[in-house]
């Protein structure tokens, strides 16, 4: 495949990729990406697939690259999730050394005077 040849497939084929994946997603901006992302798939492996079923081949790596995002973000979502609410659990005795903390900090904010105050 030469360059030109990639360009008119591209140009032909970039659209409806996109909304295919556009319809799997509701989101333009992923579907953009998959779209450019299979366009540089199939650039990177053009000597290993021949011209037959090309609209076939496209819409089964986008569909690849889509599932591949999606569970990426899946992952990083349950990540979060379990990060935030792990690091919210707090103990008694947390609780308590953070308010003997705010009770030291205020005592301290009292004794200074105005300026420093506003300042800290």
């Amino acid at each position: 495949m030469t360059q030109d040849e990639f360009v008119n497939i591209f140009n032909s084929n970039f659209d409806k990729v996109r909304n295919y994946i556009y319809y799997r997603c509701g989101d333009v901006n992923l579907a953009t990406d998959v779209a450019q992302d299979t366009f540089v798939k199939l650039w990177e492996k053009r000597s290993k697939f021949n011209d037959d079923n090309l609209s076939g081949l496209l819409i089964k790596i986008s569909r690849d690259i889509f599932i591949s995002a999606y569970r990426k973000k899946a992952r990083e979502a349950d990540f979060n999730f379990r990060f935030k609410t792990e690091n919210e659990i707090q103990s008694p005795l947390e609780l308590l050394q953070y308010d003997e903390l705010k009770a030291h900090y205020n005592k301290v904010l009292k004794i200074m005077p105005e300026k420093q105050r506003v300042v800290f």
